[in-house]
């Protein structure tokens, strides 16, 4: 070979392996931009979580037990109920809203409520956690299958140093838990007492379940900085 065909060859392969790495780095290029843009597009589809306002954890859990799923559309869809990353994915976090609309559609046999059964994730620091299975179609499959029945109480893990301020805000106090032979210094009294109202005897009770109801109808809560 002579050695102007040897130059040639040399630099012929030259061309050959810049052509190869500019692809491989053209490829390399269009796979962290797929993989940004898809986590963008996760971000930006579902709401991010956050934790949720006594307020608002009290509107959801008197919605749940008195099966009000009007009072649901109160809280926001990002007012986290839970989360833990040892939950099946799709059920790794849900918002309280969401569990308002699952709980009241169950109960109710109301499918129509499903749609507002909605995914929330949470961010960076929480792990990217994924709610996406608490959706409309999870739903519906729980109205179908549960007979009507939810079994869960919405203020169940609600404590006097939540429920006190709210209860005072809506004119209670405590001879309110005195007459119902209610401990003030019980640190769940306040949630006791409002489970109370959910029986119908005696006859008294009726009323004083519809007067809580109606200054629950009253109450708005405030910014998700704000006590209530």
């Amino acid at each position: 070979m002579s050695e102007s065909g040897a130059t040639v060859d040399a630099h012929s392969m030259a061309n050959i392996m810049n052509h190869v790495s500019k692809r491989r780095a053209g490829t390399a290029i269009a796979i962290v931009v797929l993989v940004a843009l898809g986590l963008w597009l996760y971000m930006h589809r579902y709401p991010t979580a956050r934790p949720p306002t006594a307020c608002e954890k009290f509107t959801a859990g008197v919605a749940i037990d008195f099966v009000r799923p009007d009072w649901c559309r109160r809280i926001p869809i990002g007012a986290e109920r839970g989360a833990g990353g040892w939950s099946p994915k799709g059920f790794q976090v849900d918002s309280w809203r969401s569990d308002c609309f699952l709980a009241t559609a169950v109960v109710t046999r109301n499918v129509n409520l499903c749609k507002d059964v909605k995914p929330i994730r949470t961010g960076l620091l929480e792990g990217y956690l994924d709610g996406t299975g608490y959706n409309k179609a999870y739903c519906v499959d729980r109205v179908n299958k549960s007979n009507g029945f939810w079994g869960e109480l919405g203020l169940l893990p609600m404590s006097n140093g939540e429920l006190a301020p709210i209860m005072r805000e809506l004119g209670y106090t405590d001879q309110a838990l005195l007459d119902a032979n209610l401990d003030p210094h019980d640190p769940f009294s306040w949630s006791k007492y409002i489970q109370l109202l959910r029986s119908s005897y005696p006859p008294s009770r009726q009323l004083q379940r519809s007067d809580f109801l109606a200054r629950v109808e009253n109450l708005r809560c405030k910014g998700k900085w704000s006590p209530f």
